[in-house]
C-alpha cells in the first residue's frame, strides 16, 4: 500500500474511492465508507450490513483509521450510514493486509477514512432523507491562515420505529476540524468528532440485540513541514461506552504519537514514528445477570498499555520502481500480562509502461485477541494465549485502457495464527468466556477481477469478481470458514438520462456459505453443504436544480434490495437441513441536498 498521504494516487494494491465515486454508487446512499463493500475482497456478514470479512480476515482483526485516528467503528449500527459526514471526506482507502507499517494493532485489513482537503472559501451542505438530516459548514479565518468545519447527522428513525412499532432505533454524529498556520512552516489543530446510537428490542451488551454504544475522539495536533521534512504530532483523548439495562462497559483512552518523513537524497526518504497509548476500562453489570461472570472475564475493569514504533523507507530510482522495506513493533501490556509483536513489510511496485503497474507486498501483522466487531469499549481483556499473527503476499497487476477504463487483477493469499473468531466459526455471536480459548488458524486465499471506468463520466461503470477460499485449522479439525464464500460477483452502471436525471443500477451475488453440520462435536462449518447464494439489486436516480450562481438542489431517490430478495442467515444441518433467512431487508430512500 501506498503511504496516506493527501493527493497521492493509490498503487494498483491499494483500492480506493473517492467521494464522487461513492455517491454514484446505488445502496451507498452517497457515503463512501458505505462503499466498502464494492471493492474486491470485501464480504460483508449480511448484504448492506457494514461488517466485513476481508481477504479472510474475521470483522475484528479490520482496523479503522480516520485522518491518523483509531476509532472502534465506521458506521452507525445495523444498516445506518458511516459515522463521518460524507462532505467532510475525499474518499476511502482500503489498505488491504499488511497495511501500511504506520498503522498497528490489526492482523487484517485497515480501512482508512481520508479527509477532504481544507478549503480556502465560505462553503457547505445539508440534506434531508427519509431516515436523517444532515448539514456540513466549512469557512477561513484569519486571512485565510485557518480553516474550520463543522458538521453534524441526527437521525429521527426513532420517531418512526416507535409510531410503527415496538422498537426504538436512531443515531447522531458529529465533527469539529480546526487548523491553524502559527507560522509559515507549522499548523496547529484540533479534530473533535463522535457518535451514538440507541437501539432497543431486547438485552445485549454487544449490542445485537438492544442498548447504546458512542465514542467521542478529541485530537490535538501539530504539523511541521520544512524544506521536505514533514513531522506531525498528536494527543488524542477518547471515550468510548456501550451499555444496555444490566450493563454499562467503558472505556476512557489516552494517546501519544508522532509521525516524520526526512529527504536522505533525491531517491530515498525515511519514515519513522512511535505511539504510546492507556486505556482505562470499566465495566458495571447487574447482580442477577445470567452471563456475568462470562463478562467479566471477557471484559474485567483494568488498565491496558501498549507502546509501538515504526520505521520503514522509500528507495525510488526511477520513475519506474519504488521499494519500501519497513519494520514496527509493538508492546502490549494487560492485567499483569506482556505480548510483544515484530512485524517486517515490504512493498515492491514497478510501472512496466505508461499503461500498466505492478505492484508486490509482503508482510506480517499482530494485534491483541479480540472476536467483537465494531463495539466501542468492547475489547476481550486476556493476553494469556498470545497475539493474533497474520501472515500476507499479494501480487497485484493494474492496465489502464482506452476511453478512461481500467482493468485490474490481483492475487493473494493470507494466513491468521491464534484467531478467536466465534462469528466465523459458529456463524453466531456469543459472549462466551469459553470463546477465547478455542483458537483457530485461518487461511484465505484468492483472485481478485476488476473492470471499470469512473462512475462519475457521462455512462461509467464497473465489474468485479472475486473469486477465493477461506478455511479454519481447529487442532485436527479442517473444514471451511464459516463466512467462506467462494464468488463473489458485482457491477455498477451509471449513465445521464434525460432532462438532467441521473441514474445508476447495481447488481450483486454472493455465493452461499458452508451450512453448519450439527453433532456430538458441537456445529461446524461443512465441507460439502452449502446454503443458498444471494443476489440483489439496487438502483438511484438523482436531479439537480441550480439556483443562483452558488446553490444546487438535488432531488435524490435510492433504493437497497430493490427486488425485496431474502438471504440466508443460517443454515443447519443435523438429522434434517433447516434454512433460517433474513429480510427480506429493503431500504428506500428519497431526500434533498443542497451545496453552496
Amino acid at each position: 500500500m501506498v503511504v496516506e498521504v493527501r493527493g497521492t494516487p493509490a498503487g494498483p494494491g491499494t483500492p480506493a474511492l473517492s467521494r464522487a465515486q461513492a455517491r454514484e454508487l446505488p445502496g451507498a446512499f452517497g457515503d463512501p465508507l458505505r462503499a466498502v463493500d464494492s471493492l474486491p475482497g470485501v464480504v460483508p456478514t449480511i448484504s448492506g450490513l457494514p461488517v466485513f470479512f476481508i481477504r479472510g480476515a474475521p470483522p475484528a482483526s479490520v482496523g479503522y483509521v480516520v485522518d491518523g485516528v483509531e476509532v472502534p467503528l465506521l458506521f452507525h449500527a445495523f444498516l445506518g450510514p458511516s459515522v463521518l459526514h460524507p462532505g467532510s471526506l475525499s474518499g476511502v482507502v482500503l489498505q488491504s493486509a499488511p497495511a501500511d507499517v504506520r498503522y498497528g494493532g490489526s492482523a487484517g485489513a485497515v480501512i482508512v477514512a481520508e479527509p477532504s482537503a481544507p478549503s480556502s472559501s465560505f462553503h457547505g451542505e445539508a440534506n434531508l432523507r427519509l431516515f436523517d438530516a444532515g448539514a456540513l459548514v466549512e469557512a477561513p479565518f484569519a486571512n485565510g491562515a485557518g480553516q474550520a468545519l463543522v458538521s453534524g447527522r441526527y437521525s429521527f428513525t426513532g420517531l418512526l420505529y416507535t409510531a410503527l412499532t415496538d422498537a426504538e432505533f436512531g443515531y447522531w454524529d458529529y465533527q469539529l476540524r480546526v487548523m491553524r498556520k502559527v507560522s509559515p512552516t507549522t499548523s496547529v489543530g484540533v479534530f473533535a468528532f463522535g457518535a451514538g446510537d440507541h437501539y432497543g428490542g431486547g438485552e445485549s451488551l454487544a449490542g445485537a440485540v438492544g442498548g447504546d454504544t458512542g465514542f467521542h475522539r478529541v485530537d490535538l495536533r501539530v504539523v511541521h513541514q520544512n524544506r521536505g521534512i514533514s513531522a506531525t504530532s498528536g494527543i488524542t483523548f477518547g471515550h468510548d461506552r456501550t451499555a444496555d439495562s444490566s450493563a454499562a462497559l467503558r472505556d476512557n483512552s489516552l494517546r501519544a504519537r508522532t509521525d516524520v518523513t526526512v529527504p536522505l537524497g533525491t531517491d530515498l526518504a525515511v519514515r519513522f514514528g512511535a505511539d504510546a497509548r492507556v486505556n482505562d476500562i470499566e465495566l458495571q453489570v447487574a447482580p442477577n445477570r445470567l452471563d456475568r461472570r462470562d463478562l467479566f472475564d471477557l471484559f474485567p475493569t483494568r488498565a491496558d498499555h501498549s507502546l509501538g514504533g515504526y520505521v520503514g523507507f522509500r528507495y525510488q530510482p526511477s520513475e519506474r520502481l519504488f521499494i519500501e522495506p519497513g519494520a514496527r513493533a509493538d508492546l502490549y501490556a494487560s492485567q499483569g500480562e506482556h505480548a510483544a509483536s515484530f512485524d517486517p513489510r515490504l512493498l515492491v511496485g514497478a510501472r512496466l509502461s505508461k499503461r500498466v503497474a505492478v505492484e508486490h507486498r509482503f508482510g506480517l501483522a499482530s494485534q491483541k485477541p479480540n472476536f467483537v466487531p465494531g463495539v466501542p469499549a468492547a475489547q476481550v481483556g486476556s493476553l494469556e494465549d498470545g497475539l493474533v499473527r497474520g501472515i500476507h503476499a499479494s501480487s497485484a497487476v493494474r492496465v489502464l485502457l482506452p476511453l478512461e477504463l481500467s482493468a485490474s487483477v490481483a492475487g493473494f493469499e493470507s494466513r491468521y495464527q491464534n484467531v478467536v473468531d466465534p462469528l466465523g466459526q459458529a456463524r453466531e455471536f456469543r459472549l462466551d468466556a469459553t470463546s477465547l480459548q478455542e483458537r483457530q488458524d485461518l487461511t484465505a486465499r484468492g483472485v481478485e477481477l476488476r473492470l471499470g471506468r469512473p462512475l462519475t463520466r457521462r455512462i461509467g461503470g464497473f465489474v468485479s469478481y472475486t473469486l477465493s477460499w477461506a478455511t479454519r485449522d481447529a487442532g485436527a479439525v479442517h473444514t471451511f470458514s464459516g463466512y467462506d464464500r467462494r464468488h463473489v460477483l458485482q457491477g455498477a452502471l451509471a449513465l445521464e438520462l434525460w432532462w438532467k436525471v441521473r441514474g445508476s443500477v447495481r447488481a450483486l451475488y454472493y455465493s452461499g456459505f458452508p451450512a453448519l453440520e450439527i453433532g456430538a462435536g458441537g456445529a461446524r462449518p461443512s465441507n460439502t453443504r452449502r446454503a443458498p447464494g444471494y443476489t440483489r439489486f439496487d438502483w438511484r436516480l438523482e436531479r439537480p436544480f441550480r439556483i443562483g450562481e452558488r446553490l444546487q438542489l438535488s432531488v435524490v431517490a435510492e433504493m437497497l434490495n430493490a427486488t425485496s430478495a431474502k438471504e440466508a442467515l443460517r443454515y443447519e444441518c443435523g438429522g434434517r437441513c433447516e434454512l433460517i433467512t433474513a429480510g427480506p431487508i429493503v431500504l428506500p430512500s428519497i431526500g434533498v441536498e443542497a451545496t453552496f
